[in-house]
C-alpha cells in the first residue's frame, strides 16, 4: 500500500504535503557519520527501546476522538524523529541496505498506530504496510476539521 499523495494536518506543524513514493530517486537519511549528535540520527534508526508492542500514546483512537488522538500520536512520533514517515517527507530508498531498514521502520510505525486504535477500527485498517497511506486514510475518514466526518 504505497503511492499517491499523503496530506497530513498536524496541529504543531500546519499543513504538510508529502509523497508516499515507491521509487524516489533520493533519500535524506541523515549523516553518514556515527556522530552522537541528535541532529545526525538517520530517520531509519530504531533504538533498542523501540518495539512493535509499544503503545506510544495514552489516547486510544475510537473513531470519535481523531483530533485528540492524532495530536498525541504526532507528538510521540516527532519525539522519536519518525514523523517524516507519516507526512511523506522521508522517502523510501530505491536500493541498498536502507531498503530493509525503511521496511522495518514502516512496520514499526504501522504497528504503533494499530496499537493505539480501538479493535473495531483496527480490523478495517490492518492491511496497510506503510504509515503514510494509513495516516492519510484515517485523516480523510475521521478528521472533522475540513467538514463532516466520513465513517
Amino acid at each position: 500500500m504505497s503511492g499517491g499523495n499523503c496530506t497530513t494536518l498536524c496541529f504543531c506543524l500546519g499543513p504538510v504535503n508529502g509523497q508516499c513514493l515507491d521509487n524516489p530517486s533520493q533519500v535524506d537519511n541523515g549523516s553518514s557519520s556515527n556522530s552522537s549528535k541528535l541532529d545526525h540520527i538517520p530517520p531509519f534508526y530504531l533504538s533498542s527501546n523501540d518495539n512493535p508492542g509499544n503503545i506510544i500514546s495514552s489516547v486510544t483512537f475510537t473513531g470519535h476522538n481523531y483530533d485528540k488522538w492524532s495530536k498525541s500520536l504526532c507528538l510521540s512520533l516527532i519525539a522519536r524523529r519518525k514523523f517524516g514517515f507519516i507526512d511523506g517527507s522521508v522517502l523510501k530508498p530505491i536500493s541498498g541496505s536502507l531498503v530493509a531498514d525503511c521496511t522495518c521502520v514502516q512496520a514499526m510505525l504501522v504497528q504503533w498506530i494499530l496499537n493505539t486504535t480501538e479493535l473495531s477500527l483496527r480490523k478495517t485498517i490492518s492491511y496497510f504496510e506503510e504509515a503514510c497511506p494509513l495516516w492519510a486514510v484515517l485523516q480523510r475518514r475521521f478528521d472533522v476539521g475540513s467538514g463532516t466526518r466520513k465513517q
